[in-house]
């Protein structure tokens, strides 16, 4: 960085190592300068998201992300993690949103199932939970990840039998 400080490159290879010496505070410094300089910078803004979700902030996360989506509609791909933030800080209607996005672009994205599997069995509409995880399970039949959400929704929802 003596060279050349606005250096993107050099930043970001000083943010994954700070990233790998789980120097957060650090690495969350040379991304942000990238930041200031390029705002659409995918995988700053990315990286900024994740670290924000491995400190357990997922608040500071999910803005991230959405601040990222707003600057760069064109990456859906981060739809899935935003949506996957949403579940995690309560914000069904903003996961379920963002999964039927995904699900418009890619109808058998099995992943956007989940997550509106997901919220709506956190809203506590299991009928709506369990037809999601079965769409999922449709999508990706060999995979267990649906039919064990389902299997937790059936039990939830005390229906024993079915699970």
């Amino acid at each position: 960085l003596e060279i050349d400080p606005n250096s993107v490159p050099a930043r970001l290879n000083l943010a994954n190592l700070a990233m790998q010496e789980r120097k957060h505070e650090e690495a969350l410094e040379h991304l942000k300068t990238i930041l200031k300089k390029e705002p659409t910078h995918l995988i700053a803004g990315v990286s900024v998201a994740n670290l924000y979700a491995a400190q357990g902030k997922y608040d500071l996360a999910l803005a991230q992300f959405e601040e990222m989506l707003k600057a760069r509609p064109e990456q859906m791909g981060l739809n899935l993690p935003l949506a996957d933030l949403a579940i995690k800080t309560g914000k069904y209607e903003v996961a379920i949103a963002k999964a039927q996005e995904i699900l418009k672009a890619n109808p058998k994205a099995a992943e956007a199932y989940l997550i509106l599997g997901t919220a709506y069995r956190e809203k506590l509409q299991i009928d709506q939970a369990i037809a999601e995880f079965k769409r999922a399970a449709e999508v990706v039949p060999k995979a267990p990840g649906p039919q064990y959400q389902l299997a937790r929704t059936y039990l939830r929802a005390g229906r024993v039998e079915e699970a």
